[in-house]
């Protein structure tokens, strides 16, 4: 097993998807969980380039943690369903009883 990343945490600044028009900042906010390096930092790429604010974790344990700090803004679970330490939709059922409009996205690879 590898050592886990120090969760990393990375808001960047939006910028309104169409121009004119700006999203709410719960809106704009996603809590991306990706154990592979490489597809996290492409998937933040992306998602940044695209005007949306990311907070970054690599386990479970991580987005736990993110989410109990930033819960207020994040809009959005964007994870992965395999992770080390818990499966997606764990995760994301946990997080919706912390708060139940929270709206999920699990992928596989």
């Amino acid at each position: 097993m590898n050592q886990a990343e120090p969760v990393s945490e990375t808001i960047s600044q939006t910028f309104p998807l169409t121009p004119g028009v700006q999203v709410s900042e719960k809106r704009a906010t996603i809590l991306l969980v990706e154990d592979e390096a490489l597809v996290r930092e492409v998937m933040f790429e992306t998602l940044v380039w695209a005007g949306y604010r990311v907070l970054k974790a690599s386990t479970a344990a991580e987005a736990r943690a993110v989410f109990r700090r930033c819960r207020k803004i994040v809009g959005l679970l964007l994870t992965d369903v395999v992770l080390p330490d818990q499966n997606g939709k764990d995760l994301a059922q946990e997080l919706r009883r912390i708060c139940p409009d929270l709206k999920a996205i699990l992928v596989s690879g």
